[in-house]
């Protein structure tokens, strides 16, 4: 279960960059086990994107799934980026 929190952790900072480490925050449920020798993909998609006073603030859903496609884990990432 926290393979696949570093997994989500790692998408999150390829996409945000160094804003990820400062501005991020990770909301994670673990929904099904993983066994030695499952293929886990960590994958997002944009929820939103919303204007704020100091820059703008990125939401995606996230989540990991087995070589089977069945998902692992689920939740939600938020990104503030500074203008």
């Amino acid at each position: 279960a926290l393979m696949t929190n570093a997994f989500v952790s790692e998408l999150c900072l390829n996409f945000f960059g160094e804003a990820w480490v400062t501005h991020g925050e990770l909301s994670l449920a673990f929904i099904a086990t993983t066994h030695d020798g499952d293929l886990l993909t960590a994958r997002g998609g944009i929820r939103a994107k919303e204007k704020s006073a100091t820059g703008t603030r990125w939401t995606l859903d996230v989540w990991v799934e087995r070589q089977d496609s069945t998902k692992v884990t689920v939740g939600t990432a938020t990104c503030e980026l500074p203008s």
